[in-house]
């Protein structure tokens, strides 16, 4: 209930490993990704490895 019904369009999401082929056909480097959680008990975001629904990719330009 955080964001209004037919926000998001879960046809058109992408799967990291989506973007992995993406970052490879332009020469970029995935030097790391994160997941994004809420904890309900803490009421705090937190950066985690679970990459299953909110993620943060950080890449590099590959040499060309």
């Amino acid at each position: 209930g955080w964001v209004p019904r037919k926000t998001h369009n879960h046809s058109k999401f992408l799967k990291p490993s989506d973007l992995h082929a993406i970052f490879s056909k332009n020469n970029l480097i995935l030097t790391e990704l994160k997941g994004l959680t809420y904890n309900l008990a803490n009421r705090i975001w937190q950066l985690t490895e679970d990459i299953e629904v909110n993620y943060f990719a950080y890449l590099i330009k590959g040499k060309q």
